[in-house]
């Protein structure tokens, strides 16, 4: 049967407002037998002007023709009904916090009236074109009051396939006055798929709206490729171009303001492309009375150009930076062109952004609202760079393009979705920001609320208590303690990493007059920070520290064989060597308490494909076996057996005492601050430079595993943070470009990896730690016989 893809637009491909189709389609026309530009207009003028782009032979054109006047909005609110129009507007308080008003009701009935009378005649237009209903698929360019309309229509037609792209303006409701936009809630769910061109979009929707069917997903738009600027390295000179219609959400006047503050010793010359209404003209009239006396500022205002106009202009000028100085953005195609020809870019911190700003490494990332200062400081120090440097930027520009913008590759998959569908298994929490592309096994409840969430407050039930039973179980462990040590010289252990959670047991240990022992396990990659944080804590609070220093040798050639073992939890051996010399320091000094900074409230329970049994010697050693370079011999470990034998044996008590204090992790950073002089070392386990390359880096990038969200995740479920402040930080890059740079260095060179050796393991496919000889296919094995010995009343 034909396959036929309806494509709802504004003008193109007579208007400039939508170039970027040109690739789309050129690429969906291989895909499908016909495709249908669908038109709606309420004039001929669209049509009689003239066509910008040239379609592919298989790609027509068609136009509906809609009229909604005063009294169409009339006949709309008769067939929606009082009820309805009440039920739409409640809606917008109740999960809107928007209070009822005339600029509402308006917006609400031009949506309604422009859905009724679109849906109208394209049904007409499928009954008149005979389309075969199952074969075919339609979807709307922007998310309007046409993606309402398709969800209406598949109503009627359960058959036809209906989507819709979200971009930017048509997603954000605080991009509009009043910040409404009306039917998200029904429109959404209502959908086969809704297609956001970018991860902010995907979790600004997810926030504000919700998404228990796993309807929203992420597909992002793509360029062609304009081909390599000839670009031209001229010290103290730099050309900057940007690309944008002139409107006051364009903010072309920073940039103005901006160029007037660049020192003399620097020329600079500005192209815009892209005209304006009267707004457009004030604007120049601005550029004029700002700049027009500055010698060393040149300026060229371009107007309108077309797709092919600008690359010819591209292929025949030198631009060092793409910048845009906008208020709000989705993911801006001409950022992906730039890219696309080697030019670096330099943008706000604002919706899809910061997915391809990568700053200092492909361009520059400013604030979210920069000043006039600061965007006039990094046009400065970009022309401050070596020509070795720039060239740098420029390469990665254009591998940013390659891998994430190519339009050939991201539209045949987009193609491959709507002629395939879309799976919808995504489940995200509607609690944390927790989803199934972070934990498969992710399960809702009725309330959209993970399972992560649900055994996080179990834990906290069972294991955290506050108040009076929380000050009679620390009292009652104080004194055991205190007792049992009184005649020795320290009457704990305690271990110190540098980190939050330790430094706080540290100092509230003084607080209540214990005598530890501090110990620190050295694993060979301690950051200076960490360092001295310890040495604040020593100093501060007069406690003596024993350093356990591990093997370099054998702590390098077991963490070498989990990384080349592909596993997910490379970082066994850190943990492993930890918790081991915990109990051979406390053994040592004949310590019966070892206390630790662990905590419930902050850290929960991570999904169980982010880690691994840190106590499964039976897989380290396989491991181990399998990819290390010497034998073990001094390194201490611990496995089952072990941990059995210290704490029945031994007889040596663990403690997590933090689980009986109140802990605000805002709160005790800055008391921990204020008392011990502690540094922030940016991100939970940051202190430790092979965690944090790890957790940072190798993590999301081998594994797609951020560990960040996890922690975001037990913040939201413990009250301190709210999920929006958590999805604002999780929008934040994970690693800093320099430190990242200056980490993988060091990783490389500890390790003794060359580059190609670190790629190789690095694309190399993920392995399941019990694919390894594992303590878990033991217990997996023997639960057989467990069920038999239930099944004959011998076990329950």
């Amino acid at each position: 049967m034909e396959k036929v893809l309806g494509i709802v637009v504004t003008n193109y491909p007579y208007g400039f407002g939508e170039p970027f189709l040109k690739d789309e389609i050129d690429v969906l026309s291989k895909n499908f037998d016909r495709i249908i530009i669908i038109i709606p207009s309420n004039s001929q003028g669209i049509f009689q002007s003239e066509q910008l782009f040239e379609l592919p032979p298989n790609v027509f054109i068609l136009p509906i023709f809609t009229r909604y006047t005063i009294l169409h909005k009339i006949w709309a609110f008769i067939n929606i009904g009082p009820y309805g129009f009440y039920r739409a507007l409640s809606t917008s308080k109740k999960f809107f916090n928007l209070p009822f008003s005339w600029d509402i009701i308006k917006v609400f009935m031009s949506y309604v009236a422009k859905e009724a009378s679109f849906r109208k005649h394209l049904i007409k237009e499928i009954k008149k074109q005979k389309f075969d209903i199952e074969h075919l698929v339609l979807y709307t360019y922007w998310f309007t009051e046409y993606s309402l309309a398709l969800f209406k229509l598949k109503k009627k037609f359960p058959a036809i396939h209906v989507y819709s792209r979200a971009h930017g303006w048509d997603v954000y409701f605080e991009r509009h006055n009043p910040a409404y936009l009306p039917f998200r809630k029904v429109i959404i769910p209502g959908l086969d798929c809704t297609f956001t061109v970018s991860d902010n979009a995907k979790n600004y929707l997810l926030n504000k709206i919700g998404d228990k069917n796993g309807n929203i997903v992420t597909s992002r738009l793509g360029v062609s490729g304009f081909g390599k600027n000839p670009f031209v390295y001229q010290k103290g000179k730099i050309n900057i171009l940007s690309i944008a219609f002139i409107s006051p959400v364009k903010n072309l006047e920073l940039l103005i303001d901006a160029l007037a503050k660049i020192p003399t010793s620097l020329e600079i010359c500005w192209y815009h492309i892209g005209d304006g209404d009267e707004y457009g003209e004030q604007v120049k009239n601005y550029a004029q009375t700002s700049l027009n006396d500055l010698s060393h500022v040149k300026y060229h205002f371009m107007g309108n150009l077309t797709h092919d106009q600008i690359e010819q202009f591209l292929s025949g000028n030198s631009i060092d930076l793409l910048i845009s100085t906008s208020h709000y953005e989705g993911l801006p195609v001409s950022m992906m062109e730039a890219l696309s020809s080697d030019i670096p870019i330099v943008g706000p911190k604002i919706g899809g952004i910061p997915e391809i700003i990568k700053d200092g490494e492909n361009g520059y990332l400013l604030s979210e609202k920069p000043t006039s200062d600061e965007v006039a400081e990094t046009l400065s120090k970009y022309a401050q760079l070596s020509a070795d440097q720039i060239q740098l930027i420029r390469t990665n520009a254009f591998r940013t393009w390659e891998k994430d913008f190519n339009s050939t590759k991201n539209y045949q998959d987009f193609a491959n979705k709507l002629l395939n569908g879309v799976e919808n298994d995504f489940r995200a929490c509607s609690k944390c920001i927790l989803d199934s592309n972070d934990y498969p096994d992710i399960v809702l409840d009725a309330s959209g609320v993970c399972n992560i969430c649900d055994t996080y407050e179990k834990q906290y039930a069972k294991l955290v208590f506050f108040g009076v039973e929380g000050e009679h179980k620390l009292n009652h462990m104080l004194e055991e303690i205190k007792q049992r040590g009184k005649n020795a010289q320290y009457d704990c252990l305690i271990g110190v990493s540098g980190g939050v959670d330790s430094t706080y047991l540290a100092y509230l240990c003084k607080q209540w007059g214990l005598r530890p022992l501090v110990l620190h396990v050295d694993n060979g990659w301690d950051s200076e920070m960490a360092v001295k944080n310890i040495e604040n804590i020593i100093n501060k609070l007069g406690f003596d520290l024993y350093t356990e220093v591990v093997n370099w040798e054998e702590m390098k050639s077991l963490q070498l064989a989990f990384f080349k073992a592909s596993v997910v939890d490379t970082d066994v051996p850190t943990d492993n060597t930890y918790i081991a010399s915990m109990y051979k320091i406390a053994r040592k000094f004949k310590l019966k308490y070892i206390l630790t900074g662990h905590n419930t409230v902050t850290e929960g329970w991570l999904p169980p494909n982010f880690n691994h049994f840190k106590y499964d010697l039976i897989n380290t050693f396989d491991i181990h076996k399998r990819f290390g370079t010497v034998k073990l011999k001094s390194i201490p470990l611990i496995g089952v057996f072990g941990l059995w034998k210290q704490k029945n044996i031994h007889r040596i008590k663990t403690f997590t005492p933090l689980n009986y204090v109140r802990y605000n992790k805002a709160d005790v950073k800055q008391i921990i601050k204020d008392e011990l002089g502690w540094k922030d070392y940016g991100a939970k386990h940051y202190e430790n430079i092979f965690t944090r390359f790890y957790q940072g880096y190798i993590l999301p990038e081998k594994f797609k595993v951020n560990k960040r969200k996890a922690h975001l995740s037990t913040l939201i479920c413990s009250g301190q943070i709210t999920r929006e402040q958590a999805l604002i930080e999780n929008s934040e890059p994970l690693y800093n470009s320099l430190q990242l740079k200056e980490d993988r260095n060091y990783f490389l060179k500890k390790l003794n990896l060359s580059e190609s050796e670190f790629v190789e393991i690095m694309q190399k496919s993920p392995v399941p730690h019990i694919y390894y000889k594992s303590y878990l296919n033991i217990i997996n094995s023997l639960r057989p016989f467990g069920r038999f010995l239930r099944s004959i009343g011998l076990r329950k």
